[in-house]
C-alpha cells in the first residue's frame, strides 16, 4: 500500500482495508468488522477517497429490476352459481375464496387489504 502524507488516519486505515477486502475476497464490510472497525467512518473516508480521484469509483451492482405493477381490469357481474375467486396476495399468499353475494366482493378486498 502506497500512503501520501495527505491522507488522514482514518482514510489511510479505508485504503488498508479495502485492499486487504481484495486480496482476501471477502467483502468489505465483513473485513471492517473483523478489524473492530467503525464500518460508516470506513465508508465515510472511502468515499472521500474517491472524491480525490484516489480510490477509483465503486463499480455498480446489478441490481434485479423492480417487478412492475400490474393491474387487471375486471368487472362484476351476478354470477349464477357462487363465485369462485383464486387470489395471490402481495406478500406471496394465495387465498380461494367462494362468494356468494358479488356485493361482499368489496368487503373481502378491504380485510384482505388491511391484513395484508
Amino acid at each position: 500500500m502506497t500512503t501520501t502524507p495527505e491522507l488522514t488516519e482514518i482514510q489511510a486505515q479505508a485504503l488498508e482495508c479495502l485492499e486487504g477486502a481484495r486480496a482476501a475476497g471477502v467483502a468489505l464490510s465483513a473485513h471492517v468488522r473483523s478489524r473492530g472497525l467503525e464500518l460508516r467512518r470506513i465508508y465515510d473516508a472511502i468515499a472521500q477517497l474517491r472524491r480525490r480521484g484516489i480510490v477509483p469509483p465503486a463499480t455498480g451492482r446489478v441490481r434485479k429490476p423492480a417487478v412492475p405493477v400490474r393491474f387487471a381490469k375486471v368487472e362484476v357481474r351476478p354470477a349464477p352459481a357462487p363465485l369462485r375467486l383464486r387470489l395471490i396476495l402481495g406478500n406471496g399468499r394465495r387465498a380461494e375464496l367462494e362468494v356468494v353475494d358479488p356485493r361482499q366482493l368489496t368487503q373481502i378486498v378491504g380485510a384482505l387489504e388491511c391484513a395484508v
